[in-house]
């Protein structure tokens, strides 16, 4: 239960009177504020002590009638914050203490006064509501002390320093002592405060009313609405009427205190809590600046009239937490307000000098003590400019204490190009239906595939943020979702920007490229970016880091006059955050076409810092883009060896170490070979298969077969061959290779081991020519010599064997020419 007691006693009413007669006043300027919210704009006058006053209705729109013509409006400052959508012109009316207000859209206007005594208009869309008493028109040759008389329907009637009779009203005031008039009291209570008069007897309530004068014929200004009692005391008492006050009875006064002793034990035993307005340092400010600041709140006037007490018990309170709690993430975690990230309205568009100026006055107040209020507003106005790191050194400073420090603080980073990472509070809010879900998104530096993002709220906020911020973190916020595979959300990060008034600029060009990529249309998307690099405009860097990353992924060589840019920016921004992004590409830059000797010098000459995790990953690269067959076997053996320091320090992966140790087993390193191959990369089957060659081209086959022991793949079939043959198994050699398919190594195999009708028939061409020759293979020159005809003669005789000595010979000679090769 929240509570907080209000009584209206008759010490009270005497403020209110007094607050509302016209006393002198001296010659003053009255400050015109302004202010647009949603659906209505808001002009608040510094009015200070509230006099009286009239709106109406003119030809253009409304006027403002003060009960006070001794003043001027200071105007200077209305359109700074509003547009002219709804108040095209405003400027001081055709006498003093009035104010013009050209109205030229479809809208009405409302007033009332704030507690705090300033005047506020509010004009509206739509059209004015039935009976509204801000429409009636204003009588041109009207003073601004004649308040029209009523009409017969009752109008509410607000205070005002001339008589008004007839209206619904319990007050009616009097101009002075000076007048001769006497003030007029509808209620008999408030008859004892009038001082300098005496005191009319009473009147019998039966007796006549005073007659009510008759409307005029031509609709008067209506006035603001009067508060001070209720409608139907309307009596215009008499000078005969005797008046005597009327004194609380004791027993309410009895009650009221009881029931303030027993909210004060309530609130001392905390079982109720005292809903006090909050206290503010306003030292620095004008006397009515106070009243000014709460009239330009977009808050409802009539918020201001509800009951000040609240009353539920346990079981509202319990249920009523359920329905008003925190938004959340899917997952039931935390979500930031929409509120703790509303940059749009902690700056506007005046100069940066000006604005920083203002918020930095009022910093420290009395007793040197700092504002909390105000840092938080300095704070919050540099994360307005984008100055991240002058956010964080005001909060760091003064040492604020407020549940968005954090927040505020992950926001600086994010400004500044930081990226908070997993572990930042906001990083798990992708999924919150608030603006909390566009910095959780820019919170990573890669997004996780399976992060839950609320596209809508993260595009609500964005089109929600000031234009130069829009400009700023657009190619950031694009290309999160374009690694995510969101390409219409980055479609509609950049129709935000593109709407937005104003040049789009470079920021425009930056994502239309990325868009680009992400397609598949790397040509149209290089050459923009190309364009955009070698300009200079501040996305100038990211258009080349953009670039030379497209050209590498897609294994293309970078042109040198981007290598050089990159080297260039690498050593000026080599203490910002891009410097190891810069130092990284250029290297690999060089690498990409084969200038390996400038890429390995750059890499041991590294401008400025860096992770060591980002010098061991430009390594890695470098030495993959030397492993690939493109380079030349003596270019490849010079660098390896001679950088061979920076792989060690890298630390090769897997597939690196596999495609370095495969390529110096090839060239014959077969020492080096096995050096990589330690530890895991020795263990997978790529690995032992390297292995096994390697033992091979030390003549091992005994351990080149226990490389490939439980290896059933045909490069493994074909290493046990060759090592089977090696240790003089010709046969299952032989088998083997006729196993997989190699028929001519399985002939060859069959010839060594004797088997020459295997060799015969799965030997090289030559090889079954001559085993046909030699009389081995079926069908041969020994089965057909059989079917002919033994010669007659000796000299025919000797004739034959000197022939068939020729063919054996010629066999042979063909023989040893196909196994030539050492089979």
């Amino acid at each position: 239960m929240m509570a907080r007691a209000t009584s209206l006693t008759l010490v009270s009413l005497v403020w209110l009177w007094a607050g509302s007669v016209a006393t002198p006043v001296v010659a003053d300027t009255l400050r015109v504020r302004s202010g647009d919210h949603e659906g209505f704009t808001r002009l608040v006058i510094d009015t200070g002590t509230s006099p009286g006053w009239t709106l109406g209705r003119t030809g253009t729109g409304y006027e403002l009638r003060l009960a006070r013509d001794d003043v001027d409006f200071d105007l200077s400052a209305v359109f700074r914050q509003i547009s002219r959508n709804r108040l095209d012109a405003i400027s001081e009316g055709s006498a003093p203490g009035r104010l013009a207000l050209t109205v030229p859209c479809d809208c009405h206007a409302t007033a009332f006064v704030t507690g705090s005594g300033a005047l506020v208009i509010d004009i509206a869309d739509g059209a004015a509501p039935n009976g509204s008493v801000f429409e009636r028109r204003v009588d041109p040759a009207a003073g601004n002390t004649e308040v029209p008389e009523e009409t017969p329907t009752t109008t509410p009637v607000e205070a005002s320093a001339t008589p008004v009779e007839g209206a619904a009203s319990d007050l009616f005031f009097w101009k002075g002592p000076e007048s001769g008039q006497r003030p007029l009291a509808a209620d008999p209570r408030l008859a004892i405060f009038w001082r300098g008069t005496d005191v009319p007897p009473a009147r019998a309530p039966t007796e006549e009313r005073a007659p009510v004068p008759a409307p005029q014929e031509t609709p008067q200004a209506a006035v603001a609405p009067n508060t001070f009692g209720p409608a139907e005391t309307t009596d215009v008492m008499t000078e005969a009427d005797p008046i005597l006050p009327a004194l609380p009875d004791p027993r309410v006064t009895e009650a009221q205190a009881e029931l303030l002793h027993q909210l004060s034990r309530a609130a001392a035993q905390g079982l109720v809590e005292v809903n006090r307005p909050a206290v503010t340092d306003r030292m620095d400010e004008p006397p009515h600046e106070a009243a000014v600041a709460e009239a330009l709140s977009p808050a409802e006037p009539a918020a201001s009239q509800q009951s000040s007490i609240h009353a539920e018990t346990s079981i509202d309170r319990d249920t009523l937490s359920t329905i008003t709690r925190q938004p959340v993430t899917a997952e039931g975690g935390r979500c930031y307000p929409d509120s703790t990230f509303d940059l749009a309205h902690w700056g506007d568009d005046r100069p940066a000098t000006i604005q920083i100026a203002e918020r930095r006055a009022p910093l420290v107040g009395e007793f040197d003590r700092p504002s909390q209020d105000a840092v938080l507003a300095l704070a919050r106005l540099y994360l307005f400019f984008g100055f991240g790191a002058e956010a964080r050194a005001v909060l760091a400073s003064f040492g604020v204490e407020s549940e968005d420090i954090s927040a505020l603080h992950e926001l600086s980073e994010i400004l500044d190009g930081g990226t908070p990472g997993a572990g930042a509070t906001i990083a798990a809010m992708t999924g919150c239906d608030t603006a909390a879900a566009l910095w959780a998104v820019l919170a990573w530096p890669d997004l996780p595939p399976d992060a839950e993002i609320d596209e809508g709220a993260v595009l609500r906020a964005y089109s929600a943020l000031p234009v130069h911020l829009r400009r700023s973190l657009g190619p950031e916020l694009s290309d999160r979702f374009l690694s995510v595979g969101h390409e219409a959300a980055a479609r509609a990060v950049r129709d935000a920007i593109a709407r937005a008034p104003g040049d789009a600029g470079a920021a425009l060009d930056l994502v239309d490229a990325q868009i680009d990529l992400a397609g598949g249309r790397a040509d149209t998307g290089e050459q923009a970016l190309d364009l955009l690099a070698r300009s200079n405009d501040p996305l100038s860097v990211d258009a080349l880091i953009m670039a030379i990353e497209s050209r590498l992924a897609r294994g293309q060589a970078v042109e040198p006059d981007l290598a050089d840019s990159a080297a260039a920016l690498a050593f000026e921004l080599q203490d910002g955050p891009e410097g190891p992004v810069l130092n990284q590409l250029h290297i690999l830059a060089r690498g990409s076409g084969r200038d390996f000797d400038q890429a390995f010098d750059a890499y041991r000459h590294w401008a400025g810092p860096a992770p060591d995790i980002v010098r061991a990953d430009t390594g890695r690269r470098l030495f993959a883009m030397l492993g690939e067959r493109e380079s030349e076997d003596n270019a490849f053996l010079v660098q390896y060896f001679r950088n061979r320091d920076i792989l060690d320090a890298a630390g090769p992966d897997l597939i690196l170490s596999l495609d370095l140790a495969e390529r110096l087993a090839d060239n014959g390193f077969t020492g080096e070979a096995q050096r990589l191959l330690k530890g895991e990369a020795g263990y997978s089957d790529r690995g032992r298969r390297l292995l096994a060659h390697a033992a091979l081209s030390e003549f091992d086959p005994a351990g080149a077969l226990e490389q490939l022991a439980g290896l059933g793949d045909r490069e493994a079939e074909e290493l046990r061959a060759e090592a089977s043959a090696m240790a003089g198994d010709h046969a299952a050699a032989a088998t083997r290779y006729a196993g997989v398919g190699e028929t001519e190594k399985a002939g060859r195999e069959a010839w060594r081991g004797g088997d020459w009708t295997l060799a015969a028939k799965s030997g090289p061409e030559t090889m079954r020519s001559a085993l046909e020759a030699l009389s081995v293979a079926p069908g041969t020159a020994i089965a057909v010599a059989e079917t002919k005809a033994e010669p007659a003669g000796p000299l025919a005789k000797s004739r034959i064997l000197i022939e068939e000595s020729r063919s054996v010979r010629s066999a042979l000679d063909t023989l040893l020419a196909a196994t030539d090769d050492g089979g």
